[in-house]
């Protein structure tokens, strides 16, 4: 049986850049849904990282792996899963990229009342490492219904660290 609920979804990401070792941090809150369904469950929000342009991004979480998937001006589709590699096709301008990923630690906590997903990976662009990352899902019930809220409705924060 499935059940859904509004959610307020704070997102952390950390990157350490491979050439550079320069961290770079950023933050993302929004609204969207949590559906859970037998097995795991759904959690869908949209988001506008720059410009006009609008990802719809849908984690399925399940015991075993988080798959991330954003369909918008840019597709994507990440598959997080402890001590394995996937591999991925990004489009971009200037031609396709071959994306590994290898999660070494995916800790997700949730129950219908929110909780929070952790993930550390390592990214790696036409076989060669690209940079180590880290990401923080924090989701709590939201205390309102957003249906229909206007597009502005996300809040980023960029930071770099040296």
């Amino acid at each position: 049986m499935k059940k859904m609920q509004n959610v307020i979804i704070s997102i952390q990401g950390g990157q350490i850049e491979s050439e550079s070792s320069q961290m770079f941090f950023s933050e993302l809150v929004t609204d969207g849904q949590m559906i859970w369904e037998e097995g795991g469950c759904l959690l869908a929000y949209q988001e506008n990282p720059v410009g006009p342009a609008w990802l719809q991004t849908t984690l399925i979480i399940s015991l075993e792996m988080v798959t991330l998937i954003r369909n918008g001006d840019v597709d994507m589709h990440m598959v997080f899963e402890c001590d394995r590699k996937h591999t991925t096709h990004y489009d971009t301008n200037e031609g396709v990229l071959t994306v590994g990923v290898i999660a070494n630690r995916v800790k997700c906590d949730l129950t219908d009342s929110g909780g929070v997903i952790e993930i550390d990976y390592t990214v790696e662009i036409d076989s060669e490492i690209a940079g180590e990352n880290r990401i923080k899902i924090s989701i709590s019930p939201a205390k309102c219904d957003f249906s229909g809220f206007s597009p502005e409705r996300g809040i980023v924060h960029d930071q770099y660290i040296n």
